[in-house]
């Protein structure tokens, strides 16, 4: 899977996204001090119509814990399906280290830089 080092220095990776009632293609910024899985705007799991995974707590950059609504897609990484659990929160979606576990990811760091992840 290949991505770009954005010009304001965010990874950017393309992610193919299958649940509910649809598919939906994605850029996501990887997050290596997220833990989870995924972050997504509630507009998009609203338009796929995801099933509810509950509610998980989870703690902010600012350390505050918080609450956030929960739900099951499929995520597509180099070709295989991975169910996972994505969390709503504001725009932009997250890809979190749990996402990319047995993965390598490299990333250029220089606007416009490569991104790659490979299994490991």
């Amino acid at each position: 899977m290949d991505g770009v080092m954005s010009a304001i220095r965010e990874p950017v990776v393309p992610l193919g996204l299958f649940g509910g009632t649809s598919v939906r293609f994605v850029d996501a910024v990887i997050d290596t001090a997220f833990t989870g899985w995924l972050t997504l705007p509630p507009e998009i799991v609203a338009d796929m119509g995801l099933r509810s995974a509950g509610v998980r707590h989870g703690a902010l950059a600012d350390g505050r814990e918080v609450a956030f609504d929960s739900y099951y897609v499929t995520v597509m990484l180099d070709g295989d399906p991975h169910r996972v659990i994505a969390q709503v929160a504001p725009p932009p979606a997250l890809a979190g280290m749990e996402l990319f576990d047995g993965y390598v990811i490299c990333i250029e760091d220089s606007p416009g830089g490569a991104v790659t992840i490979r299994p490991s």
